[in-house]
């Protein structure tokens, strides 16, 4: 019956075995014929392979900023948490891990039937982690080395410009590339084309980078900005790291120093 009329109609169905495997084949076949280690246990000759975190103090005026800045946002965020209202809660995160990248152009956030928060823009100084960057950039670069500089901030609030201005200003005719495209496409092609073309700095978001990709050139590698995804953090830290590596590989940790960047850390 079907809408109050009987009808002779006849439904037909079919079932289609869904692709997979069963859970079984993990346990009970494939575990039992895996090894599990580290490349390191499989290649013990690799190149050294060292990561180093940077603690970089904050120049007075952009501490001013970020401790007033978190304490009006902390109190605002509590009186909406208090109220069971968390739309503020991602926003929180990013804002305050990032406003110092920021410090240039300034950071603000809108809390609904609050008091918004400001991270007032503090000139176009050299920020002390920009003149880190630069530096660790400039020692590469002496030691023939290309550099990987991964950030974050690349979409709506997109940092990128303002590092590659600062590189070529303290760095006259240095060669930096930036990967913004999130297409997978040509990715490989095109970063291995800037290498032989001379490419001497990539910068790019980790996420961009963290699969699927073999980067012999990146022995120097800055995190100039964390990714929230410590899977991700690894991932991209080793893209340079393989039985191919011939030279060790050092990896920085930029953080600024008593911020939720080293809390996060």
């Amino acid at each position: 019956m079907k809408d109050g009329v009987i009808t002779n109609a006849k439904v037909t169905k079919r079932t289609h075995e869904a692709p997979g495997i069963a859970g079984s084949f993990m346990t009970e076949i494939m575990l039992r014929h895996c090894v599990f280690g580290k490349l390191e246990e499989f290649f013990p000759n690799l190149p050294p392979y060292a990561e180093e975190v940077r603690m970089i103090p904050m120049s007075p005026e952009m501490e001013a900023e970020y401790v007033q800045f978190e304490a009006t946002a902390r109190d605002e965020l509590g009186r909406m948490l208090r109220n069971h209202d968390k739309r503020g809660l991602g926003a929180f995160v990013r804002s305050i891990l990032d406003c110092c990248e920021n410090a240039y152009r300034g950071r603000e956030m809108n809390f609904p039937n609050g008091e918004d928060a400001y991270f007032a823009p503090i000139g176009e100084e050299i920020q002390p982690k920009e003149r880190d960057l630069v530096e660790f950039v400039q020692a590469g670069i002496a030691d023939r080395r290309k550099v990987c500089v991964y950030v974050e901030n690349t979409s709506t609030i997109d940092i990128t410009p303002r590092i590659v201005s600062v590189l070529k200003q303290e760095i006259p005719g240095v060669d930096v590339r930036v990967l913004k495209d999130n297409s997978t496409a040509d990715r490989q092609e095109r970063i291995d084309k800037w290498d032989r073309d001379g490419m001497q700095v990539l910068i790019t978001n980790p996420s961009r980078v963290e699969v699927g990709m073999d980067m012999p050139w990146a022995t120097r590698v800055y995190y100039y900005q964390l990714p929230l995804s410590t899977f991700v953090l690894r991932q991209a830290s080793k893209r340079g790291r393989g039985i191919y590596q011939t030279r060790d590989i050092q990896v920085v940790f930029a953080i600024y120093q008593h911020t939720m960047q080293a809390k996060q850390l």
